[in-house]
């Protein structure tokens, strides 16, 4: 995955190298700033980290410069192999180059990674579809003009337009995880309550209370002494992102969206399980072939396991995968109970003695989870979801988290990416529900694209 900063918490007192400064009474938070912001300027780290943050900056938005220059000249040298022998270039492929960077530079895509903590590719991936669609329109009707001797119709255009996408973002990727090794992790600060002005890049302010007008004054201070600044505004604990901008007169309004799914989602949402689910199937055929027999030569028992699981709505289903324990494993989990490593109402050790060795190699593959695709073409699961839970793990959720129940479960999610083994049942149920209230069909193509590495890194397995 893309490059995540370091990040660190602080509170008052919490560097013993700082002059002391005695907290302030309520309302003079940007009192006790203002003296932080003097020891700053005076201290030769301040100017340091200004200068670090300059760099890192610059660095970020000439790699990504850099590869989309590649990325477009590629796109054209690859389309005139492709139509010509002896492909010869036009001025006008120049001018195209010159146009598409400045409709990056106007979709804001040199400028993200500045403002973010995240810097990965995927997000932006709508805005470089945009990009590739009006490089291949503008190629297409430039006719002759790109490729000389050449004009070019609608399935070259389709070319070039595929390729392009691909090359954008493969190259931005690329680009961005050199540019991660050229320069060290980002040193941040987490503010909850009061904050001194220490060797950092960037502060992430969590806001304890309502006082704007504080938070206000602690921004403006941070970001005089070059600081930058990440602002988690307490709304996004309820509604997440799922919100839009609107303007009433110069005042900026959220506006949340409601929080259930409309049906035109819900209709592409299942297209895509059916889709996937159907393709993956037949995709993995022959294998699912090959672990049967597996599975029958190491150990007597069924083929698969079957568990009930609270579904969509709570209804209960019986969720599949392939069988990697002996038969009688529910029998001897509770004499095993005094080695669970999972927290709040999960049960998960390390070297499980009741898994075979096929079970063993299969649930580090991750290929147990397979039959779930025949869940999913029956409508009990969807590919991307809620994690499926126990009705006693279900039992533990309680109030507005088990909104999580409003979408089917899932064969992966958010939970899955940061590792289910490591996220206790009450975070797992915020998440859940924030996925819920953001749920976007391109949100589910990141976590499944996402899900690829942390399963062949064996994370969270």
């Amino acid at each position: 995955m893309e490059g995540l900063s370091e990040v660190t918490s602080g509170r008052v007192g919490s560097s013993t190298e700082a002059p002391p400064l005695t907290s302030p009474p309520e309302g003079r938070l940007a009192e006790a700033m203002r003296i932080a912001v003097v020891d700053a300027r005076e201290a030769p780290a301040a100017t340091r980290g200004l200068a670090e943050n300059l760099f890192r900056e610059s660095l970020f938005r000439r790699s990504l410069l850099a590869a989309d220059v590649i990325a477009i000249v590629g796109t054209v040298v690859v389309l005139g192999l492709i139509l010509s022998r002896s492909p010869q270039l036009t001025w006008v492929s120049v001018c195209g180059l010159l146009v598409l960077l400045l409709a990056t530079k106007m979709l804001g895509l040199y400028d993200r990674d500045g403002a973010l903590l995240h810097k990965t590719t995927l997000d932006e991936a709508p805005k470089l579809f945009h990009v590739a669609t009006l490089g291949a329109l503008a190629a297409w009707l430039a006719g002759g003009f790109v490729v000389e001797g050449r004009t070019l119709n609608r399935h070259d255009a389709l070319l070039l337009w595929l390729v392009l996408i691909v090359l954008l973002v493969l190259m931005r990727s690329l680009a961005r995880a050199l540019a991660l090794r050229a320069v060290p992790a980002e040193r941040c600060l987490l503010i909850r309550d009061l904050a001194r002005t220490l060797d950092v890049h960037r502060a992430i302010v969590a806001p304890s209370s309502a006082d704007g007008g504080e938070i206000l004054d602690l921004v403006r201070t941070l970001k005089a002494v070059g600081v930058r600044v990440s602002v988690l505004p307490r709304l996004l604990e309820v509604v997440g992102s799922s919100v839009e901008s609107d303007d009433l007169h110069g005042v900026t309004l959220m506006g949340v969206r409601r929080f259930e799914m409309t049906r035109s989602s819900a209709v592409v949402k299942r297209a895509f399980d059916l889709l996937g689910a159907s393709v993956g199937l037949l995709a993995v055929a022959p294998l699912f072939a090959l672990i049967a027999v597996a599975i029958k030569l190491d150990s007597r028992g069924p083929l698969f396991f079957r568990q009930l699981r609270v579904g969509r709505h709570g209804k209960h289903f019986d969720v599949l995968k392939f069988r990697t324990m002996v038969p009688n494993a529910e029998a001897l989990k509770e004499s095993l109970r005094d080695r669970n490593e999972a927290q709040a109402g999960l049960f998960k050790i390390a070297d499980d003695p009741r898994v075979t060795r096929v079970g063993r190699l299969l649930r580090r593959s991750a290929l147990d989870e397979l039959p779930q695709l025949i869940n999913i073409i029956k409508g009990e699961m969807s590919l991307v979801g809620p994690r499926p839970l126990v009705v006693d793990e279900d039992r533990c959720v309680e109030g507005w988290y088990r909104r999580r129940l409003e979408l089917m479960p899932g064969m992966t999610g958010p939970w899955q990416i940061l590792g289910p083994a490591r996220v206790p049942l009450s975070e797992m149920g915020a998440m859940d529900y924030l996925y819920v209230a953001n749920w976007s069909l391109w949100g589910d193509v990141k976590i499944l694209l996402r899900t690829v590495p942390h399963v062949l890194g064996r994370r969270g397995l």
